[in-house]
């Protein structure tokens, strides 16, 4: 029999409510990435101290996609280890080293690419060490590397989805993507600014050196004297020395 027209209707109208709170809520959410994305690039540009800038972003993308925890892990020794400098949640690793193709996150950084594992225990690649040692057990994993252009930096990754359906998803990923890239470019930033620092502060204790270098050489005479000596160094400083003496 035919369905009445009111009741067609109302299905459609319906329908469209529901449509329309979906793209309300999606645009929400996305005003709300947007906003904290903002927020937190504003901390890492003002930041004096970046390690505690990235720690205290890795709290609040942690509360905000509601994961159990989460740690930044950034490449060293020439790109062949991999160090969770920032850690929270559940267990603190903070400071353990691992081999940089270990593990999920190791795998991330290799192929510069976000990650969402929903089941680790079907990845070969999990490394469960950590585990084993803290006693947390980890069920998923979100994970996006820490990259500008070229140059590998380290990723972030965060662990078991609490609320839901236990699940990350492709929304989480991209946001912490876009996360990972302002915190790449903040740390990269300030390893220059570091390395700026440091070559200031050698450039002035050459030219202590060099000032004292100066001091101990003999003070230019008149032409008349019966000698006469120069010390031109390479650069800043150097090696050489010399002395005269009037003789009685």
């Amino acid at each position: 029999f035919a369905r009445p027209r009111h009741s067609r209707h109302n299905a459609r109208m319906a329908k469209a409510e529901v449509s329309q709170s979906f793209i309300d809520t999606a645009g929400d959410r996305a005003d709300s990435n947007l906003d904290l994305l903002v927020e937190m690039t504003r901390d890492f540009a003002s930041s004096l101290d970046i390690e505690k800038t990235l720690a205290r972003a890795l709290d609040r993308v942690i509360e905000y996609l509601d994961a159990a925890g989460g740690a930044l892990f950034l490449l060293e020794n020439e790109g062949k280890s991999l160090r969770c400098c920032a850690a929270v949640g559940a267990t603190d690793i903070a400071g353990i080293v691992m081999n940089a193709d270990d593990g999920i996150v190791g795998r991330c950084v290799r192929n510069n690419s976000g990650e969402i594992v929903r089941n680790v225990a079907d990845d070969p690649d999990f490394y469960g060490g950590v585990d084993a040692e803290t006693g947390f057990t980890t069920r998923s994993i979100l994970c996006a590397p820490m990259r500008v252009q070229d140059q590998r930096i380290g990723a972030i990754e965060l662990v078991n989805k609490r609320g839901g359906d236990g699940l990350f998803a492709d929304a989480d990923l991209q946001f912490l993507q876009a996360l990972s890239s302002a915190a790449a470019l903040a740390i990269l930033n300030a390893r220059m600014a570091e390395a700026l620092v440091e070559q200031e502060r050698v450039r002035r204790e050459l030219e202590l050196a060099a000032e004292i270098q100066r001091s101990l050489l003999p003070s230019p005479r008149a032409e008349t004297f019966p000698v006469h000596g120069v010390n031109v160094p390479a650069r800043e400083v150097s090696g050489d020395f010399y002395d005269f003496f009037t003789l009685d």
